[in-house]
């Protein structure tokens, strides 16, 4: 069966980017709303994979193909939270922000890692930047430049992912979900250390 998913009027050059009829289903974007900064378009990446989760727990069919944009989704967010991040702990430090302009996480991560460490408040019991440490290993061995699950081959031509053979959807998802926590507390206490400044 054939859908017409543009019915009454022809299709013209940039009716792809375009409101709809349904209003709920129009996002807000650029000058009409936002995301407006790294941290925002992180939570969405975040909030994108969750979703595809989300459908693959109802549905499983295609759980082969779809860890490749989860994977990439959460890997994504992860990198625009490290820059984020990157941008706003040095202000309660009197340094200038240095974000990388890389896909290399590791990069961005010394640099958030460290900070976190010279300011106490955002891990008071010191065990929260070693937990995400630990996570953040894991992805980078896996996936070190952000490319291992979008494409099937490096440049050179070998496949990625010959080392890996399972992926369980919940437990990347359960771990993913304990870094965005992080994320999101760090960005909630630096938020917080800047109102009471």
């Amino acid at each position: 069966m054939k859908r017409n998913i543009y019915p009454g009027r022809p299709y013209k050059q940039n009716d792809l980017f375009t409101g709809g009829e349904d209003i709920s289903l129009n996002a807000c974007v650029g000058k009409n709303g936002g995301p407006y900064n790294l941290d925002a378009y992180a939570r969405g990446y975040f909030k994108g994979a969750i979703c595809i989760v989300d459908s693959i727990i109802k549905d499983s069919s295609y759980v082969d193909l779809l860890i490749y944009p989860v994977v990439f989704n959460y890997r994504h967010g992860v990198e625009l939270y490290l820059k984020h991040l990157s941008e706003v702990l040095p202000k309660f430090l009197n340094e200038k922000s240095i974000v990388r302009p890389t896909h290399i996480l590791i990069d961005n991560w010394d640099i958030v890692r460290n900070l976190l460490k010279k300011i106490p408040v955002f891990d008071p019991d010191k065990s929260l930047i070693s937990v995400v440490d630990k996570i953040l290993k894991d992805l980078i061995d896996i996936d070190p430049n952000g490319e291992a699950f979008r494409f099937p081959h490096a440049r050179s031509g070998n496949k990625f992912l010959q080392n890996t053979s399972l992926i369980n959807v919940m437990v990347l998802a359960n771990t993913m979900n304990t870094v965005f926590d992080a994320f999101s507390h760090w960005d909630y206490v630096a938020q917080e250390l800047m109102d009471n400044k």
